[in-house]
This record gives structure tokens, C-alpha cells and sequence, in this order.
């Protein structure tokens, strides 16, 4: 039996308790089977990206919402001279992580009196606690709002509800920053009118919720527009870049001479999390680096999110006489960028925000050697070579850089160019004003159809997905599971 047939077995197993509830009038507990279904689809790859009869059942339950009958007592602040209110919605944020930092750069280019709120529904995700990002607090103050967390002991259909009660009253946009699995805004907008609702594509790789619910799915990049059309029955999408801070380069000896690295020293650099260098058949970031520093001893590469402890980032370590430094996960990425002079993109499954950044200091991106799916890679900018198409070739690209400083930096000052005109500033605003002229004026419920297929990755993704990071995906299958089952049960 093929792994995509079992995971579909699997989530259809798991999908009972949604169509078929132990109690239908248990609305709470339909929602919860949702979560752990979708769990399932968006972790272990079922053949489909979007699930419209699922998401149905949720806008049935939508539609029974009384919202306008409860006091939420949550407040943001207003003015009659703001010119549009957006609030953005979580699941959860992180301190660390891409799609948390999208919406800290999103409010820091607010347009003139434009004013951003935040509202989180699951912060204690898996009866975990995360406190939010300082730096994302002061950022919504900044734009005019606050960040509201939705009360953990509220049940699924009441953080649904006081969702829905805050859009209502305060925002003129939604857009959603949500996790694959989550169902509750789903319900809170599952019912035409309200404000329009944009779905920011940030997981465009694997299955997700929310296709019916978004006037507009923003995508991040081409390969993932392509998708969208193509497989997740969007009625309307659109590229929009990751936004992205302007850098101001810093002192590359005082950050040397920090970390103790030589100033004449060539340093590579690579940032992800560390389930993004799991070997995948030769795609093995670890192995090529290894054979890498064998060829160039003088060098050193420094790998940000792997654990040191790792058996094998140890044997990295070993294996090139301690020049494969990885560093664990940092919350202050600017002294690593500071000192890099060639970035290397992880693979098999790409970190596009880390290598933008990197193209923002000036450091030239190595992108890796033929990607699994173009949905595992950065996409192209002008100064950056395409995919070598094999290991030799990809060690001779980076040589190329080692070996001379001045293309070296010829090629950092190119990329760095084209990323600005792209993500950075008014060039990133201006893109979002033409989305913002497309976007409709009142919200809708609804499904499109898929395009015909134009381009033969997206059957190549389907079967690399499949395979990806299984161990991983199955122990957070297991603890969703374990979290929210019982609820369901008793």
C-alpha cells in the first residue's frame, strides 16, 4: 500500500467523528474532531490539499453562532480618522518563526493612518504556554491596536464567537495567520458578510483549512500560486512577497571577533529549523557540507536551529575538524548575518525568509542543488544563480565565491537589489495597494475550481510530501491526539 493511501485511510478514520459525531448537537466536540483530523492531513499527506466537505461541516456550525448575544469585553482602540483597521488573526505566535515576524513587518509599513489589532485564539496551544513576542506587542501598539488573546477557557464555538464579535465591530480586513489545523475562524467567518477576509498562504507547501472562508489567499510565491489554483478550490489568489525590514549592515569585526572568528576567515552561513536538513535519499545538507569543507579547509560553516547535540551535527562537527558549527535555535540572528560572506540555502525543504534576509545584508544565496519541488526553494532574483543540477556543479558554485571576493560581493549587491525592490518598503506597499484593489468589498462563503494543471511539479510535490519528515509528523499527530481526543470522548 502507497504512504499516501494509508494516510488517507487514516485521516478518513479520524474524520469520522466530524461527519458522523458520537453526538451531533456537540458542536464543540465536532470542532475538536475537525482539529484532529486536519492534524492529520496537514502532517501526513492524504493526496489532497483542501477538504470542502469538511470545511462545510464547519460552516454549518458557523452558521448557528449567536455572537451579538454574549459581552466578550474585549476593546480596541478606534479613530474616525483611521483610514482602515486590519486586524490580523493567530492561531498561536512564536518568539521564532517566519509567519509570526510577517505580520510585525506588515504593521512597521502601515500606511498612514491605517491601524493594525491582533487576535490570538489558541495561545496555550496543546496546554502549552507561550508568551507573545515582546517585539510583536510593541509593534501593534505602534500601528494603533493591541494584541488580544481569546480566553483559553472558552470553548472551541466561543472563541469562534468573540472572534467574530471583534471583527464586526472594529476591523474593515481580516487576515488570517493560521495554523493548517485550525477551524476557528472558519466558524467565526463562515457566514457571507463582515468584513473581506485575505488568507496569507504561509504554509504553501501542505493541506490547510480556510479555502471557502478567504475573498482573497495571499501566496508567497509563484510555486505556491500555481498550487493554490490547481489544487484548493480558491475562488480568488494572488502573489504578495513576504514583507521584509530594511537592513542596516553592521560591524562585520565586531561580530567576528565576538563569535572569535578570524577577520580574513571565509564564513558560510545557513539558517532553518533543524527538520529542514533531514536527509531525504541524497539531499543530505550534512553530507554535502562535509565533503564541502574537505575541498575548502580554510573555510568554516555556521548552521543556525540544528542542536549541537544532534548525532548528526556531532559527527558534522567531528568530520570537519570543528568547522560545522550548528548553533541551536537564536533569537538574535544579526551577528550570525553580520559575519557570513556566502549563505547557503537548507535542504531538502528551504527556509525562504532566512535567505531574503540574507540577500538584505548582502550576502549572496547559494540556493540548493535541484530541488525536490520548487515549493521546497526560495524563488530567483536577479544575481543569483539557478539550481545546479548536480553536487558537482553546486561545489563549483560555491567555490566561485570563496575563491573571488570581488563577484563575491558583485553578487550580494545584485541580489540585495532585487530583494528590496520586492519585499522591502514602499516597493512592498505598493504591491499590497494593487492587491488591495481586487480584494471585494463585503465578505463571502464559497468554493472555486480548480485550474488545469499547468506545470508538472505539482505531482512531483504530491509524492515528496509524502515522504517528508514521517517521525516528525507523527509525534505531533500523536500529541494533538492526545490533547484534544479525550474531550471528544467524555
Amino acid at each position: 500500500m502507497s504512504i499516501i493511501k494509508e494516510n488517507r485511510i487514516m485521516f478518513e478514520k479520524l474524520a469520522t467523528h466530524v461527519f458522523a459525531p458520537l453526538e451531533r448537537d456537540n458542536d464543540n466536540k465536532i470542532i475538536l474532531s475537525s482539529i484532529i483530523a486536519s492534524t492529520s492531513a496537514w502532517q501526513s499527506f492524504p493526496g489532497f490539499y483542501c477538504h470542502p466537505e469538511m470545511e462545510e461541516i464547519l460552516y454549518q456550525i458557523a452558521r448557528k453562532i449567536q455572537y451579538h448575544t454574549k459581552d466578550f469585553k474585549y476593546y480596541i482602540p478606534s479613530s474616525i480618522e483611521d483610514s482602515r483597521r486590519i486586524l490580523h488573526v493567530f492561531s498561536t505566535t512564536y518568539a521564532v518563526g517566519g509567519h509570526t515576524k510577517v505580520a510585525e513587518r506588515w504593521m512597521k509599513n502601515k500606511l498612514r493612518n491605517e491601524r493594525h489589532a491582533i487576535v490570538i485564539t489558541n495561545q496555550k496551544e496543546l496546554g502549552n504556554s507561550y508568551p507573545v513576542p515582546a517585539w510583536l506587542i510593541q509593534a501593534t501598539e505602534e500601528a494603533g491596536g493591541v494584541c488580544i488573546e481569546i480566553e483559553d477557557s472558552y470553548s472551541m464555538v466561543d472563541r469562534a464567537a468573540a472572534l467574530r464579535s471583534i471583527a464586526y465591530e472594529w476591523a474593515d480586513l481580516i487576515v488570517l495567520h493560521i495554523h493548517p489545523n485550525d477551524p476557528i475562524p472558519l466558524i467565526a467567518f463562515g457566514v457571507p458578510g463582515g468584513p473581506p477576509v485575505l488568507f496569507l498562504n504561509h504554509a504553501d507547501h501542505v493541506f490547510w483549512l480556510g479555502s471557502g472562508v478567504a475573498d482573497v489567499v495571499l501566496d508567497i510565491r509563484e510555486s505556491g500560486n500555481l498550487l493554490t489554483h490547481s489544487k484548493r478550490f480558491a475562488r480568488n489568489a494572488t502573489v504578495l512577497p513576504l514583507p521584509l525590514d530594511e537592513v542596516k549592515i553592521k560591524d562585520k569585526k565586531y561580530f567576528r571577533e565576538r563569535l572569535g572568528i578570524h577577520k580574513d576567515q571565509t564564513v558560510l552561513l545557513s539558517i532553518a529549523s533543524s527538520y529542514k536538513y533531514e536527509p531525504i535519499g541524497e539531499y543530505n545538507f550534512i553530507k554535502s557540507s562535509i565533503e564541502l569543507l574537505k575541498r575548502n579547509p580554510d573555510i568554516i560553516l555556521l548552521v543556525v536551529g540544528p542542536s549541537a547535540q544532534h548525532p548528526l551535527w556531532q559527527n558534522a562537527y567531528n568530520e570537519s575538524e570543528g568547522k560545522i558549527i550548528a548553533t541551536g535555535t537564536q533569537n538574535d540572528l544579526v551577528p550570525f548575518y553580520s559575519v557570513a560572506d556566502i549563505y547557503l540555502e537548507s535542504f531538502p525543504v528551504g527556509s525562504a525568509t532566512a535567505a531574503l534576509d540574507a540577500c538584505l545584508y548582502g550576502i549572496p544565496v547559494v540556493k540548493s542543488p535541484s530541488p525536490l519541488s520548487p515549493l521546497f526553494s526560495m524563488s530567483n532574483y536577479d544575481g543569483m544563480k539557478e539550481h545546479a543540477s548536480n553536487f558537482e556543479d553546486y561545489f563549483l558554485q560555491i567555490e566561485e565565491y570563496i575563491n573571488n571576493s570581488e563577484y563575491r560581493v558583485s553578487c550580494g549587491i545584485t541580489q540585495k537589489q532585487d530583494v528590496e525592490k520586492n519585499h522591502v518598503g514602499a516597493s512592498w506597499n505598493n504591491k499590497l495597494e494593487k492587491v488591495m484593489s481586487n480584494v471585494p468589498k463585503s465578505h463571502i462563503v464559497g468554493f472555486g475550481n480548480n485550474l488545469k494543471e499547468s506545470d508538472n511539479f505539482v505531482g512531483d510535490h504530491d509524492a515528496v510530501l509524502s515522504i517528508l519528515n514521517q517521525h516528525k509528523q507523527r509525534l505531533l499527530q500523536d500529541a494533538y491526539i492526545k490533547h484534544y481526543f479525550p474531550q471528544i470522548l467524555f
